[in-house]
């Protein structure tokens, strides 16, 4: 069954409000970190959340952090390829600041990579960009 569009909506609202686009600079090892994640302690957000990726396929990590008084779990989405899926699906309900970052993390995946998701040779080149 297809994703509806007020799912994917919806989940662009959690990326806005509880969510994160990461892309790091080079670490020693010369490879970008590309991450789109979710924190939250509510288990139905959770839930939701991995719902609408399991629909899409895409590979998800969840990862305890440590909360004050509930349990808080990051759900992670880091490959590359499939962050950029996630991203341009929600594009268009992003209406944050988040939308010039999933913006600019789409540009650098589609410079970065060859058409098979394997990155190029050019990894370790210096990007900027101001939120990293």
């Amino acid at each position: 069954m297809p994703i509806k569009k007020t799912d994917i909506a919806w989940l662009a609202a959690m990326i806005e409000a509880e969510g994160s686009i990461i892309l790091q600079m080079p670490s020693s090892n010369g490879r970008h970190l590309c991450r789109v994640q979710v924190t939250n302690t509510d288990d139905g957000i959770l839930c939701e959340v991995r719902r609408i990726l399991e629909e899409w396929l895409v590979f998800y990590s969840i990862r305890l952090q440590s909360g004050k008084n509930k349990p808080c779990y990051r759900i992670e989405v880091n490959r590359q390829m499939e962050a950029k899926f996630v991203l341009e699906k929600v594009l268009p309900y992003l209406k944050s600041d988040k939308k010039s970052k999933a913006v600019m993390f789409i540009n650098f995946v589609n410079t970065h990579t060859r058409k098979d998701g394997k990155a190029l040779n050019i990894r370790k080149k210096v990007v900027q960009y101001p939120f990293i």
